[in-house]
């Protein structure tokens, strides 16, 4: 998945045993309850993997927040 914004949010709803490998890039970006990862976290960026990793979710913005939050 590669989701890109220029201007605006980026809500990702995954389900909470999501395995993935994740880059996700904004001014804020957020990850919702209780999630493992193996990587690196910052304010403005998200790189690793959850669970055993595997499907690449890709998301930036330049201006706005990206979150990611399980169901």
């Amino acid at each position: 998945m590669d989701l890109t914004t220029s201007d605006g949010d980026i809500i990702i709803h995954a389900p909470s045993d999501l395995a993935a490998d994740l880059d996700l890039r904004g001014e804020d970006v957020r990850l919702g309850g209780k999630v493992t990862l193996e990587g690196d976290i910052s304010d403005e960026r998200v790189r690793g993997k959850i669970g055993n990793g595997g499907k690449k979710v890709r998301a930036r913005t330049s201006d706005g927040r990206v979150s990611l939050k399980f169901i």
